[in-house]
This record gives C-alpha cells, structure tokens and sequence, in this order.
C-alpha cells in the first residue's frame, strides 16, 4: 500500500491544465479527466485501506495491553496477597504513585500510562524501603557505651553476707534492734 499511494500520488503530481486541454483536444480532455478521476478513487480507496489497517492494529493493541493487565493485575495478587483486599490496593497504589511523582519525579501522565505489574513491583518496594529508612531515621536507637572493667577485677558478682546486709539494715534504720542483729551474726 505505501508503494501503491507513492505511485500514485506521483501520477498526479503534475495535474494537466484542463482548460487548454479541452480547448486543444475535447476527446482526449474526456479521457484524461477520467483517467485522472479514476488514480484519484484509488489513491482514496489506499488511504482508506491504510486508516483501517492502522486502526484494526491498533484495537489489536489494545487487546493486548488490556490482557497483559489482566494478567500482571493476577501475578500482583498472588505476589502481594494483602492486596486482594481492595481497601488496602487502593490505599498502597496510591501511597505509591504519590511517592514516585514527589520523590522519584515521575509525571503523573508517566505513572498513569504503568501497566506492567513488575515496573509496579518495583517502585512498591521502593517506597517500602524509603518508608523502612525514615522509621529508622525518626527513632535512632543508641546503646549505652560498654563498660570497660579495670585490670584485675573479677566478673563474678559480689555476694553479700549475712553480717553485711544487717549492717546495711543498721546503717539505714539506726535502731537498737539492728544493731542487736549485727552482733548476733559476728558471734
């Protein structure tokens, strides 16, 4: 078809003068003119022919894509179960497109026109991690500095004997009775 309406439209790149021609000869005008008449209905009938063409492959096209959807939109059911509750896709797809359009500079014509399920994967985990970082960032969890023990100190822990607590009993009541207990533990 491109060859045929490059032909023609080469054929009638030179239109004749009509006037002279039906003045010079009004036979050969007639003929012309319908020569003429009929690579212009073909040169149409192409043009046609090429519109229907272009449209059936494009309605072809659209098929395509719109299966290719229904099956992303099924591998995304099975990849993230939690998104067969449509409260919870619609709130996360959301959260996403509002993290590639104002963290990643995606236009939303771009984030609009995503209809294959692993570019989606993608972003979803990174705004899952972006989300990861900035928890991390807000609670900064810091860990008392070790505690360096001093040469020749044990790591076993001081037992208290019976004379030390009722002295520390003493120390803290100050009264007769407690210090009657100490004596009692020393004999």
């Amino acid at each position: 078809l491109p060859k045929m309406e490059a032909q023609l439209k080469g054929e009638l790149a030179n239109e004749p003068d009509w006037n002279a021609l039906y003045e010079d000869d009004p036979v050969g005008y007639v003929r012309e003119k319908q020569l003429w008449d009929e690579k212009k209905e073909k040169l149409s009938a192409v043009n046609a022919e090429q519109q229907r063409l272009q449209q059936e492959a494009l309605v072809k096209q659209q098929q395509q894509i719109a299966q290719y959807v229904e099956y992303g939109n099924q591998k995304l059911l099975e990849i993230i179960p939690e998104w067969q509750n449509p409260e919870v896709a619609t709130k996360e797809k959301l959260a996403i497109s509002e993290y590639a359009v104002n963290t990643l500079g995606y236009t939303p014509e771009e984030i609009q026109q995503v209809y294959d399920y692993r570019a989606l994967l993608g972003l979803r985990n990174a705004w899952l991690n972006s989300k990861t970082v900035e928890a991390t960032k807000k609670k900064p969890t810091q860990k008392a500095p070790a505690r360096v023990a001093r040469p020749g100190t044990t790591n076993r822990p001081k037992t208290t004997t019976p004379v030390k607590r009722a002295k520390q009993r003493l120390a803290k009541t100050g009264k007769i009775q407690d210090a009657a207990k100490v004596f009692e533990q020393l004999i």
